[in-house]
């Protein structure tokens, strides 16, 4: 059975830059373990798979899969999946506009396309769940993944688990128009290094408006220029702490897999 992919590249506007992101459509009657031996076949930091909703109501029920496991929510499949299916103004036979529901194991994932000159460039993701504080791993242990001395890391936020999302203000802001630069390593996930990191950027952008008096925050973040793959993400948080991440896709590949 010939079923539909698509490969994005999702946070920029040029080909070969952002996250790349493979969508395989026609999901229906693929096993778990099929999706994940899809998704290293790929070999990208995520693989999507669009199934009909379980409510009709919603637009897809969207699986991702890692190289090594399933996830419940991530930040860059959800742009560029939502990216395809508005630019495709369809799915599963109904139409659709610029307002995207998928069910994903984290909860419903509300998602709404960004245009530019009348055509679907982007989508912006907001967070199915508000800030959870973890476990705090050790400065000395960190330190150590990053090469890095104990006085390199700023402590003022505990660092989250299984992957490693470091970052920098930048000093220049005004000029550069970006607020942060940062990096991702998730070697248990089977990632060196991540391109660009739509759910850590987001739990970023909420820790620190959890520092702040309650308003709206905007943040302007670069990833992914030490790869050779640069990076932008939109980050806001509103005054009740919800989370949009968000930014402009490219089209990079369309085909179809012979899979049963």
């Amino acid at each position: 059975m010939k079923r539909r992919f698509a490969t994005v590249d999702v946070f920029t506007d040029r080909v070969f830059g952002g996250n790349p992101l493979a969508i395989v459509l026609d999901a229906e009657g693929l096993s778990s373990a099929t999706m994940q031996a899809i998704a290293k076949e790929f070999n990208y930091s995520e693989t999507t798979f669009v199934l009909p909703p379980a409510d009709p109501a919603n637009t897809a029920n969207v699986r991702i899969f890692n190289p090594v496991m399933e996830m419940p929510f991530a930040g860059h499949p959800n742009v560029g999946t939502g990216f395809w299916l508005a630019r495709q103004g369809e799915a599963f036979g109904r139409p659709l506009g610029d307002r995207l529901v998928f069910e994903e194991l984290a909860g419903l994932v509300p998602i709404t396309a960004i245009h530019h000159d009348g055509n679907v460039v982007g989508a912006d993701v907001t967070a199915p769940k508000r800030l959870m504080r973890g476990e705090t791993i050790p400065v000395d242990a960190i330190a150590a993944c990053l090469g890095l001395d104990h006085g390199d890391i700023v402590t003022a936020f505990p660092p989250l688990a299984r992957g490693l999302h470091v970052y920098v203000w930048d000093p220049d802001a005004a000029t550069t128009g970006l607020d942060i630069h940062c990096r991702m390593f998730a070697p248990l996930d089977g990632i060196a290094e991540d391109p660009a990191t739509g759910s850590a950027n987001a739990a970023l952008a909420a820790l620190i408006a959890s520092t702040r008096p309650p308003g709206d925050l905007v943040l302007r973040i670069a990833q992914g220029d030490a790869m050779g793959r640069p990076s932008r993400l939109r980050a806001t948080v509103d005054p009740a702490g919800t989370v949009t991440i968000g930014g402009t896709c490219v089209v990079i590949a369309e085909g179809h897999l012979s899979i049963d």
